[in-house]
């Protein structure tokens, strides 16, 4: 349970200070202009009502977006709901961009669990830096609204709002799974999460604008986006691992002849994830001894096969 997770449970207890990072949603005043302001709080967990007196003038439409460290107590220790009566709101100890503060309503309901699970992996890594260079790119309040709201592809594999996330989600558990034994040890491993989670950051561009250039990939439009959090990255790391984290993105790591082992593992997580899910699609109305099925992918069709345990689908259809 991380830190936002707990904070469902210190609303819980009237004792129990409240000090904590949340993203103002909503921000509307009572009819007197000296009375308190309703809030609505939000992180990756979802919201919190807040009830906040300042001690000055405050126009209420300038907290909206903003994140702060809220200070308070419980309203109500038996009615979680009620929320968070806020003595405070000041700047968070880190103004850095997170995961845990991208609002769980800016995200597509597909998204939430890959959301959550992103969240848990960059937890668990041993390599802290990494985990800040992918909070900080999928974090900012200019990437997570299209990021977790846009579909992977248009029809080959997870077409959904939302399956942008899901699959490097999924992607990412892919490599998450494997042992660092295949990798150029921990931070190596680190590094092929991170990259699975932003290798099809580019594809934002499609959902927005208007007009995107067919002509520039998108591994080449995720570097761009990603630029900010990699100068950073490079400066808190050594340019070794910085420059290992942008071929990871670039074009270059998913040919056959890519040059490291991670760049092995992201390339064939994609390939596992995309082929995993289109196969689902293509067999979804299909009987279980179906062997092979196809499905129109755009303007190209693809088929696709699978394994089937004869023996078990002929018991099944005598027991039926």
């Amino acid at each position: 349970m991380n830190k936002h997770e707990q904070l469902r449970l210190d609303v819980l207890d009237e004792d129990k200070l409240v000090e904590h990072d949340l993203r103002v949603m909503t921000a509307i005043r009572d009819e007197s202009a000296r009375g308190p302001i309703t809030l609505t709080l939000e992180d990756a967990y979802g919201e919190l009502a807040g009830r906040y007196l300042p001690a000055g003038p405050v126009d209420p439409k300038s907290l909206i977006g903003n994140v702060y460290r809220v200070w308070g107590y419980a309203i109500d220790h038996e009615d979680p709901a009620a929320g968070i009566d806020v003595n405070f709101l000041e700047p968070p100890e880190n103004p850095d961009s997170s995961l845990l503060l991208v609002p769980m309503s800016a995200c597509a309901d597909a998204a939430i669990p890959a959301l959550h699970t992103m969240i848990d992996l960059l937890d668990a890594m041993t390599n802290r830096a990494v985990a800040r260079y992918v909070h900080r790119v999928l974090g900012n309040p200019d990437i997570y609204p299209l990021f977790f709201r846009a579909k992977a592809a248009p029809h080959s594999h997870h077409a959904f709002d939302g399956g942008l996330a899901s699959h490097s989600a999924e992607c990412a558990s892919i490599i998450g799974d494997m042992s660092t034994s295949h990798f150029s040890g921990r931070l190596g491993r680190d590094l092929a999460i991170a990259s699975a989670m932003l290798h099809d950051l580019g594809k934002i561009a499609w959902a927005g604008s208007d007009y995107v250039n067919p002509m520039l990939m998108h591994e080449s439009r995720g570097l761009v986006l990603a630029a900010d959090a990699l100068r950073q990255f490079r400066r808190e790391t050594d340019s070794g691992t910085a420059e290992m984290a942008a071929y990871l993105l670039s074009k270059e790591s998913r040919t056959e002849n890519a040059a490291c082992p991670e760049a092995v593992a992201v390339m064939l997580a994609d390939r596992l994830s995309a082929t995993r899910n289109g196969q689902k699609l293509a067999f979804g109305r299909s009987k279980s001894q179906t062997l092979t099925a196809g499905r129109l992918n755009g303007a190209y069709g693809k088929r696709y096969v699978r394994v089937v345990d004869m023996e078990a689908t002929i018991e099944a259809s005598r027991v039926a």
